[in-house]
Protein backbone atom coordinates (compact mmCIF):
# COMPACT_ATOMS: atom_id res chain seq x y z
CA UNK A 1 0.00 0.00 0.00
CA UNK A 2 2.46 2.67 0.95
CA UNK A 3 4.63 1.41 -2.49
CA UNK A 4 1.67 2.44 -4.34
CA UNK A 5 0.64 5.75 -2.79
CA UNK A 6 4.48 6.92 -3.45
CA UNK A 7 3.51 5.81 -7.10
CA UNK A 8 0.81 7.50 -7.29
CA UNK A 9 2.24 10.85 -5.78
CA UNK A 10 5.64 10.53 -7.69
CA UNK A 11 3.26 9.88 -10.87
CA UNK A 12 1.41 13.21 -9.64
CA UNK A 13 4.90 14.84 -9.27
CA UNK A 14 5.79 14.00 -12.87
CA UNK A 15 2.63 14.88 -14.32
CA UNK A 16 2.63 18.39 -12.45
CA UNK A 17 6.79 18.99 -13.59
CA UNK A 18 5.44 18.84 -17.24
CA UNK A 19 2.47 21.03 -16.61
CA UNK A 20 4.42 23.33 -14.77
CA UNK A 21 6.85 23.39 -17.72
CA UNK A 22 4.02 24.53 -19.97
CA UNK A 23 2.62 27.18 -17.73
CA UNK A 24 6.02 28.67 -17.21
CA UNK A 25 6.46 29.14 -21.07
CA UNK A 26 3.65 30.89 -21.61
CA UNK A 27 3.54 33.33 -18.70
CA UNK A 28 4.65 36.88 -19.12
CA UNK A 29 5.76 39.45 -16.38
CA UNK A 30 5.04 42.84 -16.75
CA UNK A 31 5.39 45.31 -14.30
CA UNK A 32 6.40 48.92 -14.08
CA UNK A 33 8.54 48.27 -11.09
CA UNK A 34 10.77 45.02 -12.97
CA UNK A 35 13.66 44.84 -14.85
CA UNK A 36 15.65 41.73 -17.01
CA UNK A 37 18.79 41.05 -18.32
CA UNK A 38 19.99 38.32 -20.89
CA UNK A 39 23.00 36.23 -19.45
CA UNK A 40 25.02 34.87 -22.54
CA UNK A 41 26.29 32.04 -20.43
CA UNK A 42 29.09 29.69 -22.04
CA UNK A 43 28.39 27.22 -19.67
CA UNK A 44 24.97 26.62 -20.51
CA UNK A 45 25.88 27.36 -24.01
CA UNK A 46 22.89 29.50 -24.56
CA UNK A 47 21.11 32.32 -23.71
CA UNK A 48 18.96 33.13 -20.25
CA UNK A 49 16.46 35.57 -19.08
CA UNK A 50 16.85 37.20 -15.59
CA UNK A 51 14.13 38.67 -13.98
CA UNK A 52 14.94 41.59 -11.16
CA UNK A 53 12.99 43.64 -8.78
CA UNK A 54 14.71 46.41 -6.84
CA UNK A 55 13.49 47.81 -3.94
CA UNK A 56 11.27 50.94 -4.20
CA UNK A 57 14.10 53.35 -2.72
CA UNK A 58 17.18 51.19 -4.61
CA UNK A 59 18.02 54.66 -6.73
CA UNK A 60 17.71 57.50 -3.81
CA UNK A 61 20.18 55.63 -1.28
CA UNK A 62 23.42 54.10 -1.35
CA UNK A 63 22.76 50.83 0.35
CA UNK A 64 23.40 47.51 -0.69
CA UNK A 65 21.29 44.92 -0.61
CA UNK A 66 20.29 40.59 0.21
CA UNK A 67 19.42 38.89 -2.41
CA UNK A 68 16.51 36.64 -2.90
CA UNK A 69 17.14 34.34 -6.26
CA UNK A 70 13.63 32.54 -7.47
CA UNK A 71 14.04 29.66 -9.64
CA UNK A 72 11.49 28.69 -12.22
CA UNK A 73 11.05 32.75 -12.21
CA UNK A 74 9.09 32.70 -15.22
CA UNK A 75 6.55 31.51 -13.18
CA UNK A 76 7.38 32.25 -9.84
CA UNK A 77 9.14 35.75 -9.97
CA UNK A 78 5.78 37.71 -9.19
CA UNK A 79 4.53 36.33 -6.63
CA UNK A 80 7.95 36.21 -4.80
CA UNK A 81 8.49 39.50 -5.39
CA UNK A 82 5.10 40.91 -4.04
CA UNK A 83 5.73 38.58 -1.22
CA UNK A 84 8.98 40.39 -1.08
CA UNK A 85 7.17 43.59 -1.17
CA UNK A 86 4.43 42.91 1.34
CA UNK A 87 6.26 41.36 4.00
CA UNK A 88 9.57 44.52 4.09
CA UNK A 89 6.55 46.97 4.00
CA UNK A 90 5.37 45.53 7.08
CA UNK A 91 8.89 45.42 8.26
CA UNK A 92 8.85 41.35 8.99
CA UNK A 93 12.01 41.59 6.67
CA UNK A 94 14.74 43.59 5.18
CA UNK A 95 14.49 45.36 1.48
CA UNK A 96 15.46 42.95 -0.64
CA UNK A 97 16.93 42.64 -4.72
CA UNK A 98 14.85 39.89 -6.09
CA UNK A 99 15.85 37.30 -8.93
CA UNK A 100 13.35 35.29 -10.96
CA UNK A 101 16.06 32.57 -12.40
CA UNK A 102 14.27 31.37 -15.86
CA UNK A 103 15.03 27.96 -17.52
CA UNK A 104 14.46 26.96 -21.10
CA UNK A 105 14.56 23.15 -19.48
CA UNK A 106 14.07 22.60 -15.54
CA UNK A 107 13.87 18.84 -16.09
CA UNK A 108 17.64 18.86 -17.01
CA UNK A 109 19.01 21.91 -15.39
CA UNK A 110 17.45 21.37 -11.82
CA UNK A 111 18.22 17.78 -11.27
CA UNK A 112 21.41 15.92 -10.68
CA UNK A 113 23.15 12.87 -12.67
CA UNK A 114 21.67 9.97 -11.28
CA UNK A 115 23.73 6.80 -9.85
CA UNK A 116 24.74 3.98 -13.18
CA UNK A 117 21.75 1.66 -10.74
CA UNK A 118 19.28 4.54 -11.44
CA UNK A 119 16.70 5.15 -13.90
CA UNK A 120 14.82 8.61 -14.02
CA UNK A 121 11.26 8.52 -15.28
CA UNK A 122 10.57 7.37 -18.97
CA UNK A 123 9.56 11.42 -19.38
CA UNK A 124 12.38 12.84 -17.69
CA UNK A 125 15.60 11.50 -19.60
CA UNK A 126 17.16 14.68 -20.61
CA UNK A 127 17.96 15.18 -16.71
CA UNK A 128 21.03 15.24 -15.25
CA UNK A 129 21.90 18.99 -15.75
CA UNK A 130 22.49 20.32 -12.60
CA UNK A 131 26.05 20.36 -11.63
CA UNK A 132 26.38 22.55 -14.81
CA UNK A 133 23.05 24.63 -13.81
CA UNK A 134 24.92 25.29 -10.51
CA UNK A 135 28.23 26.27 -12.18
CA UNK A 136 26.21 28.46 -13.96
CA UNK A 137 24.75 30.39 -11.13
CA UNK A 138 27.91 30.63 -9.67
CA UNK A 139 30.44 31.69 -12.20
CA UNK A 140 27.97 33.61 -14.62
CA UNK A 141 24.69 34.95 -13.17
CA UNK A 142 25.44 35.67 -9.45
CA UNK A 143 28.78 37.60 -10.25
CA UNK A 144 26.75 39.80 -13.35
CA UNK A 145 23.78 40.72 -10.47
CA UNK A 146 26.59 41.37 -7.89
CA UNK A 147 28.67 43.80 -10.62
CA UNK A 148 25.64 45.59 -11.94
CA UNK A 149 23.76 45.85 -8.46
CA UNK A 150 24.23 46.50 -4.70
CA UNK A 151 24.30 43.31 -2.90
CA UNK A 152 25.24 42.07 0.48
CA UNK A 153 27.04 38.73 0.92
CA UNK A 154 23.38 37.54 1.67
CA UNK A 155 21.89 35.50 -0.74
CA UNK A 156 18.41 32.91 -0.26
CA UNK A 157 17.29 30.57 -3.23
CA UNK A 158 13.70 29.41 -3.53
CA UNK A 159 13.00 26.26 -5.19
CA UNK A 160 9.99 24.09 -5.70
CA UNK A 161 9.14 20.76 -6.96
CA UNK A 162 12.28 19.61 -9.00
CA UNK A 163 13.11 23.57 -7.90
CA UNK A 164 13.22 22.14 -4.38
CA UNK A 165 15.76 19.47 -5.69
CA UNK A 166 18.17 21.94 -6.68
CA UNK A 167 18.37 23.99 -3.83
CA UNK A 168 18.68 20.62 -1.42
CA UNK A 169 21.51 20.13 -4.07
CA UNK A 170 22.75 23.23 -4.01
CA UNK A 171 22.93 22.94 -0.15
CA UNK A 172 24.67 19.41 0.08
CA UNK A 173 27.25 20.97 -2.87
CA UNK A 174 27.92 24.20 -2.89
CA UNK A 175 26.80 25.45 0.77
CA UNK A 176 28.85 28.52 0.52
CA UNK A 177 26.83 29.79 -1.99
CA UNK A 178 23.50 30.67 -0.61
CA UNK A 179 23.22 31.55 3.08
CA UNK A 180 19.46 30.52 3.39
CA UNK A 181 17.76 27.64 1.55
CA UNK A 182 13.77 27.47 0.80
CA UNK A 183 13.11 24.22 -0.24
CA UNK A 184 8.92 23.74 -1.31
CA UNK A 185 7.87 19.82 -2.15
CA UNK A 186 11.54 18.81 -3.31
CA UNK A 187 11.53 16.25 -5.14
CA UNK A 188 13.50 14.33 -3.32
CA UNK A 189 12.95 11.25 -4.49
CA UNK A 190 15.55 11.54 -7.15
CA UNK A 191 18.07 9.30 -7.47
CA UNK A 192 16.47 7.25 -4.56
CA UNK A 193 17.11 9.82 -1.98
CA UNK A 194 20.91 10.55 -3.35
CA UNK A 195 20.88 14.80 -2.81
CA UNK A 196 18.66 13.97 1.06
CA UNK A 197 21.67 11.81 1.72
CA UNK A 198 24.15 14.24 0.35
CA UNK A 199 22.89 16.80 2.57
CA UNK A 200 22.72 14.85 5.80
CA UNK A 201 26.44 13.42 5.21
CA UNK A 202 27.35 17.55 4.89
CA UNK A 203 26.06 18.13 8.38
CA UNK A 204 27.72 15.05 9.79
CA UNK A 205 31.31 16.35 8.57
CA UNK A 206 30.28 19.91 9.06
CA UNK A 207 29.20 20.62 12.56
CA UNK A 208 29.30 24.01 12.74
CA UNK A 209 27.49 25.04 9.62
CA UNK A 210 25.46 28.19 10.51
CA UNK A 211 23.04 28.75 7.49
CA UNK A 212 19.27 28.54 7.50
CA UNK A 213 16.87 26.00 5.57
CA UNK A 214 13.06 26.20 5.53
CA UNK A 215 11.58 22.77 4.15
CA UNK A 216 7.80 23.52 3.18
CA UNK A 217 5.74 20.42 2.40
CA UNK A 218 1.95 19.34 1.78
CA UNK A 219 0.03 17.80 4.60
CA UNK A 220 -0.01 13.89 3.19
CA UNK A 221 -0.02 10.96 5.90
CA UNK A 222 3.40 10.01 6.67
CA UNK A 223 3.07 6.38 5.15
CA UNK A 224 3.16 8.08 2.08
CA UNK A 225 6.14 9.93 2.08
CA UNK A 226 9.20 8.67 0.15
CA UNK A 227 11.64 7.20 2.77
CA UNK A 228 14.61 10.21 2.22
CA UNK A 229 11.61 12.33 3.44
CA UNK A 230 11.11 10.89 6.78
CA UNK A 231 15.01 9.87 6.96
CA UNK A 232 16.37 13.92 6.29
CA UNK A 233 13.42 15.51 8.53
CA UNK A 234 14.13 12.84 11.65
CA UNK A 235 17.72 13.96 10.91
CA UNK A 236 17.28 17.98 11.09
CA UNK A 237 14.77 17.89 13.86
CA UNK A 238 17.53 15.74 15.83
CA UNK A 239 21.21 15.76 14.71
CA UNK A 240 21.33 19.14 12.80
CA UNK A 241 24.30 20.99 14.04
CA UNK A 242 23.83 23.52 17.32
CA UNK A 243 24.25 26.63 15.28
CA UNK A 244 22.01 25.77 11.86
CA UNK A 245 18.21 27.12 11.93
CA UNK A 246 16.12 25.08 10.39
CA UNK A 247 12.42 25.29 10.16
CA UNK A 248 9.76 22.44 8.58
CA UNK A 249 6.29 23.34 8.04
CA UNK A 250 3.44 22.05 6.87
CA UNK A 251 0.82 23.47 4.42
CA UNK A 252 -2.83 22.16 4.44
CA UNK A 253 -5.46 22.54 1.69
CA UNK A 254 -3.14 22.93 -1.08
CA UNK A 255 -1.68 20.82 -3.64
CA UNK A 256 2.08 20.02 -4.63
CA UNK A 257 1.46 22.65 -7.39
CA UNK A 258 -0.55 25.66 -5.34
CA UNK A 259 1.79 25.15 -2.03
CA UNK A 260 4.38 27.47 -3.74
CA UNK A 261 2.58 30.44 -3.19
CA UNK A 262 1.98 30.47 0.61
CA UNK A 263 5.07 27.96 0.96
CA UNK A 264 7.14 30.97 -0.24
CA UNK A 265 5.77 34.10 1.83
CA UNK A 266 6.01 31.27 4.85
CA UNK A 267 9.94 30.52 3.34
CA UNK A 268 10.84 34.15 3.49
CA UNK A 269 9.66 35.18 6.35
CA UNK A 270 11.08 32.45 8.22
CA UNK A 271 14.37 33.12 6.98
CA UNK A 272 14.42 36.55 8.52
CA UNK A 273 12.48 35.90 11.45
CA UNK A 274 14.23 37.56 14.09
CA UNK A 275 14.32 41.06 11.68
CA UNK A 276 11.62 42.02 13.48
CA UNK A 277 12.07 43.84 17.07
CA UNK A 278 9.07 43.43 19.27
CA UNK A 279 8.67 46.28 21.00
CA UNK A 280 7.91 46.66 24.51
CA UNK A 281 8.12 49.08 28.10
CA UNK A 282 11.76 48.31 28.63
CA UNK A 283 12.96 48.97 24.96
CA UNK A 284 14.81 51.38 24.63
CA UNK A 285 17.66 52.93 22.42
CA UNK A 286 20.61 50.69 23.80
CA UNK A 287 19.27 47.49 23.66
CA UNK A 288 17.67 48.04 20.44
CA UNK A 289 21.12 49.11 18.52
CA UNK A 290 22.79 46.47 20.56
CA UNK A 291 19.86 43.80 18.89
CA UNK A 292 20.19 45.23 15.34
CA UNK A 293 24.06 45.04 15.71
CA UNK A 294 24.43 41.10 16.65
CA UNK A 295 21.96 41.08 14.25
CA UNK A 296 23.76 42.23 11.69
CA UNK A 297 27.07 40.10 13.01
CA UNK A 298 24.84 37.40 12.22
CA UNK A 299 23.79 38.05 9.18
CA UNK A 300 27.16 39.08 7.63
CA UNK A 301 26.09 43.03 6.47
CA UNK A 302 24.44 45.97 8.09
CA UNK A 303 21.09 44.94 8.49
CA UNK A 304 18.56 48.27 7.88
CA UNK A 305 16.80 49.06 11.21
CA UNK A 306 13.08 49.18 10.68
CA UNK A 307 11.25 52.43 9.89
CA UNK A 308 9.01 51.67 12.97
CA UNK A 309 12.04 51.63 15.47
CA UNK A 310 13.25 54.64 14.28
CA UNK A 311 9.59 55.91 14.71
CA UNK A 312 9.42 54.56 18.56
CA UNK A 313 13.01 55.97 19.54
CA UNK A 314 11.68 59.30 18.14
CA UNK A 315 8.12 59.37 19.71
CA UNK A 316 10.49 59.01 23.29
CA UNK A 317 12.61 61.32 22.46
CA UNK A 318 9.96 64.16 21.85
CA UNK A 319 7.86 62.76 24.77
CA UNK A 320 11.16 63.78 26.71
CA UNK A 321 11.32 67.12 25.20
CA UNK A 322 15.02 65.46 23.75
CA UNK A 323 14.48 67.48 20.45
CA UNK A 324 18.50 66.79 19.69
CA UNK A 325 17.99 63.28 19.99
CA UNK A 326 14.13 63.45 17.53
CA UNK A 327 16.36 65.34 15.38
CA UNK A 328 18.73 62.31 14.79
CA UNK A 329 16.39 59.77 15.07
CA UNK A 330 14.28 61.79 12.46
CA UNK A 331 17.75 61.98 9.72
CA UNK A 332 18.72 58.65 9.86
CA UNK A 333 14.84 57.62 9.63
CA UNK A 334 14.62 59.92 6.40
CA UNK A 335 18.40 58.35 5.10
CA UNK A 336 17.34 54.82 4.88
CA UNK A 337 13.28 55.55 4.57
CA UNK A 338 13.62 58.63 1.97
CA UNK A 339 9.92 57.90 0.61
CA UNK A 340 8.29 58.11 3.88
CA UNK A 341 6.13 61.32 4.22
CA UNK A 342 5.31 60.12 7.51
CA UNK A 343 9.34 60.50 8.42
CA UNK A 344 9.77 64.34 7.04
CA UNK A 345 6.23 65.18 8.50
CA UNK A 346 7.57 64.41 12.06
CA UNK A 347 11.14 66.00 11.51
CA UNK A 348 9.65 69.02 10.52
CA UNK A 349 7.35 68.69 13.29
CA UNK A 350 10.07 68.35 15.59
CA UNK A 351 11.69 71.51 14.28
CA UNK A 352 8.45 73.38 14.85
CA UNK A 353 9.56 72.76 18.32
CA UNK A 354 12.65 73.93 18.32
CA UNK A 355 11.52 76.60 16.48
CA UNK A 356 13.98 75.92 13.19
CA UNK A 357 11.34 77.69 10.86
CA UNK A 358 13.48 77.20 7.16
CA UNK A 359 13.97 73.55 8.14
CA UNK A 360 10.50 72.83 9.22
CA UNK A 361 9.24 74.25 5.79
CA UNK A 362 11.60 72.50 3.78
CA UNK A 363 10.49 68.88 5.70
CA UNK A 364 6.42 69.86 5.34
CA UNK A 365 6.85 70.63 1.73
CA UNK A 366 8.46 67.51 0.85
CA UNK A 367 6.14 65.45 3.44
CA UNK A 368 3.19 67.32 1.03
CA UNK A 369 4.51 66.17 -2.05
CA UNK A 370 5.08 63.06 -1.49
CA UNK A 371 1.54 62.59 0.20
CA UNK A 372 -0.63 65.98 -1.34
CA UNK A 373 -3.69 63.73 0.18
CA UNK A 374 -2.69 64.51 3.92
CA UNK A 375 -4.66 67.84 4.71
CA UNK A 376 -2.52 67.80 8.19
CA UNK A 377 0.32 68.25 6.34
CA UNK A 378 -0.87 71.02 4.52
CA UNK A 379 -2.30 73.07 7.43
CA UNK A 380 1.46 72.76 9.52
CA UNK A 381 2.76 73.82 6.31
CA UNK A 382 0.21 76.50 5.55
CA UNK A 383 0.04 77.95 9.58
CA UNK A 384 4.27 78.16 9.22
CA UNK A 385 3.98 80.20 5.74
CA UNK A 386 1.48 82.80 7.42
CA UNK A 387 4.09 83.49 10.04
Amino acid sequence: MKRYLRKIFKAGICWSSMLFLVVTCEAQISSADSTSLIIDSKILGEKSKVFIELPKDYYLTSEKYPIVYVLDGAYNFKFSSEAVKLLYQNERIPPCIVIGITSTNRERDFTPAGDSNWQPPREMQAAGGAEKFLKYLEEELIPAIDKKYRTQPFRTIIGHSLGGLLAMYAFSTKPYLFQAHISLEGSLWWNDGGVGKSVINYLDTHPAYKGKLFIGRIKIPREAWFPINATLIDYLEKKRPAGMEYTYMEISEETHSTMVFPGTYFGLRDVFKDYFFELNEQADEKSIMAYYSSLSAKYGFTVIIPQQIYNFLWDIAMHEKKYDDAIHYGEMRIKYYPNSYRAYMDLGSTYIQTDNKEKAITCLTRASTLNPADESVKQMLNGLLKQ
